[in-house]
């Protein structure tokens, strides 16, 4: 038993024990960047409060610009990303944000300048990295963009003017070339084709709610006697607008392709037959909500060149799998017409939309309430174009930017001056025939021909490999989106619908750029 030590002695005790260290309470680097996140997220709420929108989004650019550029590869992702699932969302919604897409066109430009800094002066010049010649359909982009220098200074109407047409043309061109400058593993190349089946997840739960909510409020809007149409906000995250229209043929669009890679991937056994039918049924539900008569054409052009090689063996069979596509596109249509609150929101029948549909796309009647229709506007710029004094304007057009007729940075245009009320730019060939003329429009096409022939060489080269059925998918949708050129005049200011093109453009950019033996 420990004898007793007494008071003085605990006392002792006590004061001979190591002293107690307080912790070390210098602040690190991370202590920082929170406290900075804190005060940002406090400053963000009140300018939401506020309602001080475009001072919001100069803020988040200054702190996300600099992570997204000087990481090109979380940069194209965040390009991707923001136009094809968030631009459109905040323009139907949140009109008042609009300013992030110019955020993220910003972005897109500097991404190439960032990338070849990176491959001439940073680590991947250090690592060997060199610089690839373009391929042939970057070539043929160049071109496009020394027409449309020509064009602006040839008919220069002002700084403003110089500036919107850049921007509605090339806001997401550097997605495109980033991709010349990265080196892409397969498995990374892969995942951009398979966002495209992301995306198509993405728009349902958009749809569902434009559909059953969107769509009856617009029901009730008097402006619908002059020639809007309920359903047209139907267009998942491309976006709209409640007192005009929606870009529902890119949600088409975008579902087609989507088709295409599960029918491609189905086809080489990489998905199951049940697999690939709940997929169908995710991309065909949007299709069928939007109403977009343009699937009619896009179904049979993706079946015949997915399974052209079938179709040359056994004509027979293919003649009965097109009746099935149509009987399923009518199937579409009908299913349509029985949702609840569909016949409030058409004019007519399902029969009489359709009658109505190839009156105003091959007839003589106007588009809405223009004086031009789809098939009409390529005569009429045939014949204004038709004398001796209109030949340069022919060749190079009238300046960019001068079919639109709604933007309000721009002096009046050809658009809304001489041709008020006659949809001159109704799709994106009339529109580049009167802003690029003939050489502009020749310099697209012949882009999205050589890169179809890219892809095709691309097929044989991977033939039997999992990139088989993506650059498949590729090369489908490229011919797919010169389809939708004859459709709608997205190509020449829609950031969202540009963007579809430059996914696929950057996908077989950096497949190509993968050291692969031919087989």
């Amino acid at each position: 038993m420990e004898p007793s030590i007494g008071l003085a002695g605990r006392l002792t005790r006590v004061l001979r024990r190591p002293r107690m260290r307080l912790p070390h309470l210098r602040p690190t680097r991370m202590t920082w960047v929170w406290l900075a996140g804190v005060g940002l997220a406090a400053l963000v709420g009140l300018l939401l409060a506020a309602g001080i929108y475009p001072v919001l989004g100069v803020l988040i650019a200054l702190v996300v610009g600099p992570v997204l550029l000087f990481r090109p590869r979380i940069g194209i992702w965040a390009v991707l990303a923001g136009t094809l699932a968030a631009a459109g969302v905040i323009e139907l919604y949140f009109p008042a944000l609009s300013v992030v897409k110019w955020g993220l066109a910003l972005v897109a430009f500097a991404l190439p300048l960032v990338a070849a800094f990176e491959l001439f002066y940073g680590r991947a010049a250090r690592k060997g990295a060199v610089y690839r010649p373009p391929q042939p359909f970057l070539r043929w982009g160049m071109m496009f963009f020394i027409v449309f220098l020509v064009s602006t200074v040839a008919n220069w109407n002002g700084g403003m003017d110089a500036l919107v047409g850049f921007k509605g043309y090339f806001q997401v061109w550097g997605v495109m070339l980033v991709f010349s400058y990265i080196n892409y593993s397969e498995r990374e190349a892969g995942r951009l084709m398979k966002f495209l089946l992301v995306l198509a997840a993405v728009q349902v739960p958009f749809v569902l709610h434009q559909f059953l909510v969107l769509v009856p409020m617009r029901t009730g809007i008097a402006d619908a006697a002059k020639g809007i149409v309920a359903v047209d906000i139907v267009a998942g995250t491309f976006g709209g607008s409640m007192k005009g229209g929606g870009r529902s043929s890119s949600l088409a669009l975008l579902d087609v392709m989507a088709i295409a890679l599960v029918a491609a991937q189905w086809r080489v056994g990489a998905y199951s037959t049940k697999k690939a039918l709940w997929y169908g049924v995710m991309c065909m539900l949007p299709i069928a909500l939007c109403e977009a008569k343009i699937i009619i054409l896009l179904l049979p052009v993706t079946f015949f060149l997915l399974f052209r090689d079938r179709v040359l063996k056994e004509p027979l069979r293919f003649l009965v799998g097109g009746l099935g596509t149509m009987a399923l596109v009518g199937l579409i249509f009908v299913a349509y017409s029985a949702l609840p609150g569909a016949k409030g929101q058409r004019e007519g029948s399902v029969s009489d939309d359709m009658v109505d549909s190839v009156a105003y796309n091959f007839g003589k009647t106007g588009y809405g309430n223009a004086v031009l229709n789809r098939t009409s506007v390529y005569p009429f710029w045939i014949k204004e174009h038709a004398h001796s004094d209109e030949i340069w304007h022919a060749l190079i057009g009238h300046g960019p930017g001068e079919t639109n007729s709604t933007s309000t940075l721009m002096d009046p245009t050809l658009a809304n001056k001489r041709y008020a009320g006659y949809a001159i730019g109704l799709t994106g060939i009339s529109s580049l025939l009167w802003e690029v003329g003939l050489l502009g429009t020749m310099a697209i096409l012949l882009m999205l021909l050589a890169a179809y022939r890219q892809a095709v060489l691309l097929e044989a080269k991977w033939r039997g490999t999992k990139q088989w059925p993506l650059i498949k998918t590729a090369e489908i949708s490229v011919v797919l989106y010169a389809v939708n050129l004859l459709h709608n005049n997205y190509f020449v200011s829609d950031i969202s619908f540009q963007t579809l093109l430059f996914l696929v453009l950057g996908y077989l950019v950096a497949i190509t750029n993968i050291k692969r033996d031919s087989p």
